[in-house]
């Protein structure tokens, strides 16, 4: 297994304990506790994580959603939750600083023999720069994004969906009694939107991944 996998497992992580944190059982206190893993914070994100307009995220849950709320989970993020339970996350960060938790990650994908669709030579290059400390430029930074999406390897239960029109991808995560989670993400500029979905909504998995993908995609537009 790639190394860069390890940044899947910080996501699908980081979504199962803001799931447990949204658990009908829990009150307020418990989802404005809920643990973050220990993995680095981001410095320099774009405001905004918080300056959303709550009717672009309803159509992902039902019921009401109150917040925002700090909701930092692996980076700056923000979490809106209804009186079921329900609730979405939403997290915007850049791609330079996502891979500097694994910079050698890329060094790995560009090794294998899994199909990417980014030339290895590049992956190689971003990961030196990296190393060095030095960000990726707008574009090469969304195409690296999108090969260490398509490079990852999920486990059997998980399902995916990738849009490279978009530079999204989005997981699906079954629940216990029929709740579920959606993680989608898009990439912008060198920045993720990413938004992660604790729900019980109706719909296929297909169905619930590619509507927080239109999401996501529509909230890195709005992107700063």
């Amino acid at each position: 297994m790639l190394r860069g996998h390890c940044i899947a497992a910080v996501v699908v992580a980081a979504v199962l304990a803001v799931a447990a944190a949204c658990s009908p059982a829990g009150g307020d206190d418990d989802v404005a506790a809920a643990p973050s893993p220990e993995y680095p914070s981001s410095s320099g994100e774009p405001s905004g994580p918080c300056e959303v307009d709550a009717s672009l995220l309803s159509v992902l849950v039902p019921g009401e959603l109150s917040g925002p709320r700090d909701a930092t989970v692996v980076f700056p993020a923000c979490q809106w939750v209804t009186p079921d339970g329900d609730g979405i996350v939403l997290s915007r960060y850049s791609v330079s600083q996502w891979l500097q938790q694994d910079p050698g990650a890329l060094d790995d994908l560009a090794g294998s023999e899994r199909r990417t669709g980014v030339d290895p030579g590049v992956l190689a290059e971003a990961g030196r720069r990296l190393k060095a400390g030095m960000d990726l430029d707008r574009v090469t930074a969304c195409e690296v994004f999108q090969a260490v999406v398509l490079g990852r390897e999920l486990p059997d239960h998980v399902g995916t969906y990738v849009d490279p029109a978009r530079s999204a991808t989005a997981t699906f995560i079954p629940q216990e009694a029929g709740r579920h989670s959606v993680i989608a993400e898009s990439c912008r500029a060198g920045r993720v939107s990413s938004v992660h979905v604790v729900a019980g909504a109706a719909g296929t998995p297909q169905e619930r991944m590619e509507l927080a993908v239109d999401v996501a995609t529509e909230l890195s537009a709005l992107e700063r």
